[in-house]
């Protein structure tokens, strides 16, 4: 589903706010604000088609000798939920009228409106997962990388192990899947990548990524090769590095018009690091025609994309930096922060960081 904008009103710690489709999004915020909650929803959302549904849910209402059109409404949250590996029963926000909604504008000027009730009924819940199982299409236009990134996947189809959850059904194998990186075949897993992927690296930490098989012709793998000689496998390069991995492979591996969502990038990096990562995806998204959404909590990701719309090199339209807040006792609403010509935001990053250390007169 190709969306143009999403509106969230109660959804989760969500109460109301609307995400726009400019080329680099920014999710900023406290923790257990939304931020992952709206970024696995767009995910979600892209591996919908354009009638609601994904491929496996259509083969098993066509199995089922029912109607597509007749069962889309309320199906479709069900299919967002197991894809964005979100428990359904912890979507709609409690106690509010009518459960939770997303609203999205889709190309052509039309909407397409989810629901979600506060009580799901458990058979949608029951036949969204067992489409999933089904061999459901997963679009490797819309790439999610997780947070907490420490390992690789490297067979086809596994997946790395903070995504939880086996190769059953349910929400943990959704979730599994969601953090599947690169689609159904990632490009390591046969000890290879682009020529991209590898430049962007070696930008980043100084040195390169060869490909190879293990000791005796064992099974292919990649390695890291630093600047003074040092080789190692990649998983046991530094964590900076193996982190950086899936970023760089998914924003060279998408295609035009395909998003990137990552939660995180500056996990296990320098700050140095951190800012040549922010450049890097972004030359790379405007390069490639793509669309970056990331999740941080670090300011040295987000000055360097202002600083990039200060000279010239990223227009004002194509960043969206989006403020998810609230108070201590209230359901968040997100804003979007204004960027002025010269790459100035109307508000201070992080100011409740700078409050506590007494940083501000």
């Amino acid at each position: 589903m190709k969306w143009t904008e999403v509106g969230l009103s109660n959804m989760g710690p969500i109460e109301e706010g609307k995400i726009g489709s400019s080329m680099i999004s920014v999710f900023l915020g406290p923790h257990n604000s939304g931020k992952s909650i709206a970024s696995r929803i767009i995910y979600a959302l892209g591996q919908l088609g354009e009638n609601g549904l994904t491929a496996g849910a259509a083969e098993r209402l066509l199995e089922a000798g029912r109607g597509r059109g007749a069962a889309m409404p309320p199906l479709a949250p069900a299919l967002i939920a197991v894809n964005a590996g979100i428990d359904i029963c912890d979507v709609a926000t409690r106690g509010a009228a009518g459960g939770g909604r997303i609203d999205v504008a889709v190309k052509g000027g039309r909407t397409a409106s989810f629901s979600f009730a506060s009580a799901p009924d458990p058979s949608l819940i029951s036949f969204a997962r067992s489409a999933e199982g089904a061999g459901i299409a997963v679009s490797e236009d819309t790439v999610y990388v997780p947070a907490g990134r420490t390992c690789i996947a490297r067979a086809p189809g596994s997946r790395p192990p903070q995504a939880g959850g086996g190769h059953g059904g349910g929400a943990g194998a959704a979730a599994g899947r969601a953090a599947r990186l690169g689609g159904p075949s990632p490009e390591w897993a046969s000890g290879r990548l682009g020529d991209g992927a590898r430049d962007m690296l070696a930008r980043l930490f100084g040195g390169s990524v060869e490909g190879g098989r293990g000791p005796g012709g064992g099974a292919p793998r990649l390695r890291y090769r630093d600047a003074r000689g040092f080789a190692a496998e990649i998983e046991s390069a530094g964590a900076g590095i193996a982190s950086a991995l899936p970023i760089a492979a998914g924003i060279h591996g998408i295609g035009r018009g395909g998003t990137l969502i990552v939660e995180e990038p500056e996990a296990h990096l320098d700050p140095l690091t951190q800012q040549r990562m922010a450049a890097e995806l972004a030359r790379a998204a405007a390069s490639s025609g793509a669309r970056l959404l990331f999740t941080t909590h670090s300011e040295y990701m987000v000055y360097p994309l202002l600083s990039m719309v200060s000279h010239g090199d990223l227009g004002r339209g194509d960043l969206g930096i989006y403020h998810f807040g609230g108070g201590p006792d209230s359901y968040t609403r997100i804003e979007r922060m204004g960027v002025s010509e010269d790459g100035r935001i109307d508000r201070e990053l992080f100011e409740e960081a700078l409050d506590a250390l007494g940083a501000r007169p």
